[in-house]
């Protein structure tokens, strides 16, 4: 008949303070020695009247006070070992795993939204890492192809100072590829990620279904897309820097680009993924509201379904002994009252 074997591991907490048990023998032979060397020491002094004072020294609750403190040493390093004895069931944690994809083609830096719609959506990004607790938050930029930036990480701060930073340079293709920016993303996740969240961040369109077919599998994989637009439906013109300023991106009928926030697309594509959509906005503050209306319950009810089971630490219990063996100690008298 088999079974589990109990090791130091299962039975205490931590057995790396077996140390403190380790001392005790050292301590009351020490104590038993400095004992030996008192009563010679009263020999020497009281002579013929040794036996005498012996009486009333009472040598016996000497001994129990000496097995008494032993004793709660022992209890005392019981305690540090973290005895353990029965199992609870807690919930996990509240962590959710979010990855912000990024649109960083050079429609981002149109001016319908003040600055422009790259600084907003960065300045978004920025908000969200000051607002999570203990999250993780990962950072995928894309254009026509994508890149990763920050892997999922607890480091906000990085996250944030990363974000900050992003730019069209960043991603050397053009163009809007939202099916590569969203696989990528959801490459990302562990497998076992219960609660993983992509906040896609676009005025990019969706007119292959790339984007559409790339959200299904996210949905199909546990994550959830929510999708952010980033401009105005009126649209504005896309600036690039020229030699002696600035002129604007034009077509091959030589007219100026015009780019507009496309919410039809955008919406479809956050059906599929299982999300919401929302427009940005002029002060970015969409992602920390999602992020508290969408991501934290869903996070909190993934943490509910997730029950560990612990071992409970009974360190109380010994511990306790020892102080009472140790008031024993204190409060035993040595002498016997005449």
């Amino acid at each position: 008949m088999g079974g589990a074997a109990v090791t130091a591991s299962t039975l205490f907490l931590r057995p790396d303070a077996w140390p403190w048990l380790a001392a005790v023998p050292v301590v009351v032979v020490a104590l038993r020695l400095a004992d030996a060397v008192r009563a010679r020491r009263v020999r020497e002094r009281t002579g013929p009247r040794a036996a005498v004072v012996a009486r009333e020294l009472a040598p016996r609750r000497r001994a129990v006070r000496r097995l008494a403190f032993g004793a709660g040493l022992i209890a005392a390093g019981l305690a540090a070992l973290g005895p353990t004895w029965g199992l609870s069931e807690a919930p996990a944690p509240r962590v959710a795993d979010v990855v912000v994809v990024l649109d960083v083609s050079r429609s981002m830096l149109a001016r319908d939204v003040e600055p422009d719609r790259l600084t907003v959506a960065r300045r978004a990004a920025g908000a969200l890492a000051g607002h999570v607790r203990g999250d993780r938050l990962g950072l995928v930029v894309f254009s026509g192809e994508a890149r990763r930036v920050v892997p999922l990480t607890e480091d906000a701060a990085a996250f944030a100072d990363l974000a900050a930073r992003v730019e069209p340079a960043d991603v050397a293709r053009g163009g809007t590829d939202l099916g590569a920016a969203l696989d990528l993303a959801l490459a990302g996740f562990p497998a076992d990620a219960p609660a993983g969240t992509v906040l896609l961040v676009t005025d990019g369109e969706d007119l292959a279904g790339k984007g559409r077919a790339s959200a299904a599998r996210c949905a199909a994989r546990g994550v959830v897309v929510h999708a952010f637009g980033v401009g105005t439906e009126r649209g504005g013109k896309i600036p690039v820097v020229v030699a002696g300023g600035e002129a604007f991106l034009t077509g091959p009928d030589g007219a100026p680009v015009v780019s507009a926030r496309d919410a039809a697309s955008l919406a479809a594509l956050a059906r599929a993924g299982g999300g919401t959509y929302a427009d940005l906005g002029a002060d970015g503050r969409s992602l920390v509201e999602a992020f508290d209306r969408h991501v934290v319950p869903r996070a909190a009810e993934a943490a509910r379904a997730e029950r560990r089971r612990e071992r409970e630490d009974r360190y109380p219990w010994p511990l306790a002994a020892a102080f009472l063996l140790w008031l024993v100690d204190l409060g035993l008298p040595e002498r016997r009252r005449r």
